[in-house]
């Protein structure tokens, strides 16, 4: 008991050609149904090891093979002198880590395949799915108990899960639940399959699908510049309110929204809510502004609030009236040097030229014209009066005189004709001009009135 004795064993030559001799510690035999505990576990060897050695309570595990594969299993505790079951033939390796002598089996235990309640009924020392079986049956999707496979470590049929191993991370009801492979392995459904019903909130279209390990996943989806139609993002509008709000609708499409001095079509295309002229503009700007830059300018210029953009017109003689083919805009507090805002002058070349003039002149105004006070005619200052005797200022007129002939200014209803030339004279023309003289006595009381002839006189117009 307890001592290391070393022999040449028949049955290692015979179960490993490789192996001549080993070195064994006697163990006392276990008593019937007794559990066993092993030693020394077998190396790897890609297609096993040695036998196992003999014993009245199951021999060493052989040794390992050299290739990396399990070891030779070890010999299951029986009667006296049995040999270990062999491990099938592999090239010689080094010895693996000590092997038990099986797995504390009951030599006379129950048989692979039996009912069971606990490992230390069976002969191989494992109870799985109450039935003595061959291993532990580790791992997903297998059994011990499959219908004439009874004992046998089985892979559960294709699309089955009678243990309900595949639930994943829900229930073995959720939609994302797996069934075994039938190659003791769970397979779950991927992307192709939806576990939920599609929503869209907030301009985010939220899909659920299957990620192929058991669960629902969602993925969200930017609906970009549309907003959600029931569970679905919008993908064409005819309405901006089928926009976010950065965005509107240029139809089929919904498009950003621009920023200052970009062209645009009305005003929710513009950031600023502002469309002035076709541009997107910081301001409704009025009348004669522009906005090409994004800003309210008048010719460049930017007006105080409340400040209007107006024409200014050139005054190119100083007389105050401007020319009102010749303008320019401006802001209506800041007056540009040499232009008014009076646009009323008819010759802008000639400073007497000007609405109102009252003077009359004998050469023209510069341009051959006598229009002085922007009447678009040219009235004379004497007018010609055909008749060599005046009007007595005592005779009253009724209605029209009806006298060609020079006339006072003390008959009620008569024309005031004090002077004129007896044939027409043109503007700027030399004549005699002849003068209706009254003569007066002492008392006040109307003598008479003649004609007096002037001297030459040039003819004056406006």
């Amino acid at each position: 008991m307890g001592q290391g004795i070393a022999f040449t064993s028949m049955r290692a030559i015979i179960g490993a050609a490789f192996v001549t001799s080993a070195t064994f510690t006697l163990v006392p035999a276990c008593s019937g149904g007794d559990d066993f505990t092993a030693k020394n576990t077998g190396g790897s060897s890609s297609t096993g090891g040695s036998a196992g050695d003999s014993g009245t309570t199951g021999g060493k595990g052989g040794t390992g093979g050299n290739t990396g594969g399990s070891a030779g299993a070890a010999g299951t505790g029986g009667s006296a002198g049995s040999a270990g079951s062999a491990g099938s033939g592999g090239s010689a390796g080094s010895a693996g880590t000590d092997g038990g002598g099986g797995t504390g089996g009951n030599p006379g235990g129950k048989p692979d395949g039996q009912p069971c309640a606990n490992k230390t009924e069976c002969k191989s020392g494992y109870c799985v799915d109450d039935v003595c079986c061959e291993s532990d049956c580790k791992g997903e999707c297998r059994t011990c108990k499959a219908s004439g496979k009874e004992g046998l470590c089985t892979p559960y049929a294709l699309d089955t899960d009678p243990e309900g191993e595949c639930k994943g991370a829900g229930a073995a009801t959720d939609p994302c639940a797996g069934k075994c492979d039938g190659k003791s392995a769970c397979k779950y459904p991927d992307a192709t399959k939806t576990c939920s019903a599609q929503v869209c909130s907030s301009s985010v279209q939220s899909n659920f699908a299957c990620n192929s390990a058991g669960a629902c996943v969602k993925a969200d989806k930017s609906c970009g510049n549309y907003v959600c139609s029931g569970a679905t993002c919008l993908a064409t509008c005819t309405v901006d309110t089928q926009c976010i709000a950065t965005a509107y609708c240029k139809g089929p499409g919904c498009d950003p929204k621009l920023d200052l001095g970009n062209g645009c079509s009305k005003p929710s295309a513009c950031k600023s809510g502002i469309c002035f002229n076709g541009t997107c503009c910081n301001a409704s700007c009025g009348t004669n502004f522009e906005c090409s830059s994004g800003t309210c300018k008048c010719n460049g210029q930017t007006c105080d609030a409340g400040q209007a953009c107006v024409p200014w017109y050139q005054d190119s003689d100083g007389d105050g009236f401007g020319n009102a083919a010749s303008s320019i805009l401006g802001c209506a507090n800041k007056k540009p040097t040499g232009y008014v805002a009076d646009k009323t002058d008819c010759y802008d070349g000639n400073p007497s030229a000007k609405p109102g003039q009252t003077q009359w002149f004998a050469t023209h105004r510069g341009d051959n014209s006598f229009d002085y006070n922007c009447d678009n005619s040219a009235e004379k200052q004497y007018p010609v009066v055909s008749s060599s005797s005046c009007l007595s200022c005592l005779q009253t007129c009724s209605g029209s005189c009806g006298y060609a002939g020079f006339s006072c200014s003390g008959a009620t209803g008569c024309p005031l004709t004090k002077a004129g030339y007896f044939s027409d004279v043109t503007c700027g023309g030399w004549a005699v001009l002849q003068n209706c003289v009254q003569n007066f006595d002492i008392s006040g009381c109307i003598a008479g009135a003649h004609v007096q002839a002037g001297s030459n006189t040039q003819q004056g117009c406006r």
